[in-house]
């Protein structure tokens, strides 16, 4: 890299453009110091120096000393003759005396050291320092073309090394291309894999819910509806025949099918809830015991999960099951309200009612209360004797 900038340097000087030459000396001399290589180091401060003086640099001079004083210091013949020829052509214009002298040292060097093109130019500087016009014009005429040919070979070579780096910036775009289209790729897998993992997983869940719900279905079937239609069966075998017993029988399996076949987790909308509720409300409204209804709206449910609209559900039915077996009540009055951010619902009936303790609530109402409570509501009941039964029921929305 050093001697690239060095020929770059020289071409620079060639063209006289010396700050450009100046530049890229300043950058060999800085990567010299770091190795510490004193004859390197020499070299390039001489040449900064003779740079430098081209373009009267205070400081030319000081670096032309500072190369000779190391050379000297080194014993090296070769680079003093340089730092001598150099400090001639610095004194060239500004004290032909000491020009002179310096010439005259750059001979005696490359005599001592017999190097004949050495010699050939300390001669040459002497001849010109001597004014003769002819030989100057032989001597310039003869650099021109040594010159030209220099210029040729050193701009061949930044040439060379400027395709060179060209060639190496491609390659290294051409890598950072190939880098960025592997990762997209594995990008573009993994999102993939991804994918195919969320649907495996999301249809395996399905499947779960699927067989758990048949499972819980065909439990209720055989718990609740076969030992009634096998009960049924014993009495069409017995006899006589109790006629009206086994009708019963039969609308109770009736009502436990279609409560099976009706039963859902899961409601697409509000209206739809709401048909279920009212089927289900209405199913226990006969002749002998009246129920009102207040308050349902299809508003009434916005913001309640459905996992709660099923527990309300399932509630009300134990409720009002517990009264059509037990409370003999007539009347039954069932209110809804939206109060802040809680839906309440009020549950009055004129029947026999119980002693409002733990033990006298029963196993369904009992159920009714957990169920509430799971859902993190509130469970309250009353009931006198004299007033029949009071269950308040609020669920936070």
């Amino acid at each position: 890299m050093n001697s690239i900038r060095n020929n770059k340097a020289v071409i620079y000087s060639r063209l006289g453009k010396y700050d450009a030459a100046v530049a890229q000396l300043t950058k060999v001399y800085n990567y010299n110091l770091s190795i510490n290589d004193k004859e390197k180091i020499a070299r390039a401060i001489d040449n900064l120096g003779h740079a430098r003086s081209k373009i009267n640099h205070p400081i030319a001079l000081d670096n032309l000393m500072t190369a000779l004083s190391i050379r000297k210091e080194l014993s090296y013949a070769n680079g003093i003759f340089t730092s001598y020829y150099h400090l001639s052509e610095y004194y060239k214009e500004k004290d032909p005396v000491k020009a002179m002298e310096y010439a005259n040292m750059a001979h005696d060097i490359s005599i001592s050291t017999s190097n004949l093109k050495q010699r050939e130019a300390a001669l040459e500087l002497k001849v010109t320092l001597n004014n003769d016009q002819d030989i100057i014009e032989y001597l310039a005429l003869k650099d021109s073309i040594s010159n030209f040919q220099n210029l040729s070979r050193n701009k061949y070579a930044a040439l060379k090394y400027d395709k060179q780096s060209e060639a190496k910036r491609a390659d290294l775009s051409q890598l950072k291309m190939e880098r960025w289209i592997v990762f997209s790729v594995i990008v573009i897998l993994i999102s993939i894999l991804i994918y195919y993992y969320q649907k495996t997983k999301h249809a395996k869940e399905k499947e779960q819910k699927i067989y758990e719900t048949e499972s819980r279905i065909s439990k209720r079937i055989h718990d609740e509806l076969a030992n009634d239609v096998y009960g049924t069966m014993v009495q069409l075998e017995s006899k006589p025949i109790n006629i009206p017993s086994i009708i019963n029988d039969l609308e109770a399996i009736y009502h436990q099918a279609r409560d099976i076949s009706q039963e859902k987790t899961v409601f697409h909308s509000d209206e739809e809830y709401m048909d279920d509720l009212k089927r289900m409300l209405s199913s226990f409204s006969n002749n002998q015991i009246n129920i009102i209804v207040r308050g349902l709206s299809n508003t009434l449910w916005n913001g309640i999960s459905g996992i709660k609209k099923v527990a309300i559900l399932r509630v009300l039915k134990e409720v009002l099951v517990n009264m059509k077996k037990h409370s003999g009540a007539t009347i039954v009055s069932i209110v809804f309200e939206r109060l802040e951010k809680q839906l309440v619902i009020t549950y009055i009936d004129n029947g026999i009612g119980v002693k409002n303790n733990a033990d006298n609530k029963g196993v369904g109402l009992k159920n009714v209360e957990t169920r509430i409570h799971s859902i993190g509501g509130r469970f309250t009941f009353d009931s006198s004797n004299k007033n029949g039964s009071k269950i308040e029921i609020a669920i936070p929305v």
